[in-house]
C-alpha cells in the first residue's frame, strides 16, 4: 500500500501541484459531491442562457450553486447567505478555488431585507 493512498485526495502529490478546485472541497461529501456534479452537467446544455451574464443565489449556502454556474458558464454570480458560517466557509473555498468567473458571496442576514435587495439590484441589470 502507498502511503499517499491513505491521505485524503487533496492532500496528495499530484494534487500539490495545482490550486484545489471546489469539487476537492466537496469530495469527502457525497451527497455534496453528487449534488455538485449533477449541476454541472445538468447546467452544461443551459450554457448558452447564463453564459457571460451575471445571476444571483439566494440561500447560496458556502457556494456550490455558485462554483458550478461559474465553472460552466464564466458567469458572475452574486450569493447572498444569512448564515455568516456558512459565508466565511464558502468565501474561503471560492478564493482559494480555482474558477473562471467572478463568484461572490454576501452575508445576507446582516443587512435589512430592502438594503439587501438594493445591493443586489444594482449589480444585475435591469
Amino acid at each position: 500500500m502507498n502511503v499517499q493512498d491513505s491521505f485524503p485526495a487533496k492532500w496528495k502529490f499530484e494534487n500539490m501541484m495545482r490550486p484545489p478546485a471546489f469539487l476537492d472541497y466537496v469530495n469527502d461529501n457525497p451527497v455534496e459531491e453528487k449534488r455538485y456534479l449533477t449541476l454541472k452537467k445538468d447546467l452544461k446544455s443551459l450554457r448558452d442562457l447564463v453564459l457571460n451574464r451575471c445571476l444571483p443565489d439566494f440561500g447560496a449556502s458556502y457556494g456550490l450553486s455558485m462554483a458550478a454556474v461559474t465553472e460552466v458558464s464564466g458567469s458572475t454570480v452574486i450569493g447572498v447567505e444569512p448564515d455568516e458560517k456558512r459565508v466565511r466557509r464558502g468565501a474561503h473555498i471560492l478564493r482559494e478555488s480555482e474558477i473562471i468567473g467572478t463568484p461572490r458571496l454576501l452575508a445576507g442576514a446582516c443587512l435589512p431585507a430592502a438594503t439587501a435587495t438594493q445591493s443586489l439590484a444594482a449589480h444585475f441589470p435591469s
